[in-house]
């Protein structure tokens, strides 16, 4: 029977792909508690995703196609128009490199979320030993500062906000082992 919680909390599982020493694929998973985000704010965040994405992408095409309308005025002095040109290409790059630190930017909100969001973790153990590390938000943040082990839980946290069901692997209620499915 479905039990109504006043904090919905799910245990999701994750999944850390690397290579062993002799380079064969290794999978090392483990599973988060998460508190999903409700509809009204998984439609806030993918509005303010959008919004973000739309305002960073018009002001660099306005830009750049000012600057092509300006360097087609120097028609008489090929020089003229080839340093433009060259000036209109290194802001681009600079643009783009803007755009890359504002997806950082928006990453490192992703990481505030994830630890607030996060309550608890199963299969995450301190290196050397067979118990599980005990969590906090703080070590959380510490293993979210590894590139694919943040891709990997963002991931999962969007499956989990999504409602995704995993064949053979249900999180099940918060504090219980979900049942194996046929």
């Amino acid at each position: 029977m479905f039990s109504r919680a006043h904090t919905r909390l799910v245990w999701w599982p994750v999944e850390i792909k690397g290579h062993d020493a002799d380079g064969k694929e290794v999978v090392e998973p483990f599973r988060l508690l998460f508190q999903p985000l409700t509809r009204a704010e998984l439609h806030d965040r993918r509005k303010q995703i959008a919004e973000r994405a739309s305002a960073d992408s018009a002001r660099v095409a306005r830009d750049i196609t000012a600057r092509f309308a300006n360097a087609k005025a120097d028609d008489g002095d090929p020089a003229a128009q080839t340093a433009r040109l060259q000036s209109i290409a290194e802001d681009a790059l600079k643009a783009m490199v803007a755009s890359i630190d504002s997806s950082f930017a928006a990453q490192e909100g992703d990481v505030l979320l994830l630890t607030e969001r996060t309550r608890d973790w199963r299969g995450v153990r301190d290196e050397g030993t067979e118990v599980d590390a005990e969590f906090s938000p703080h070590a959380l943040a510490d293993l979210l500062d590894y590139e694919d082990i943040y891709a990997a839980v963002a991931e999962s946290y969007d499956a989990c906000c999504r409602g995704a069901v995993r064949k053979n692997s249900p999180p099940g209620p918060a504090g219980k082992q979900g049942q194996v499915q046929a």
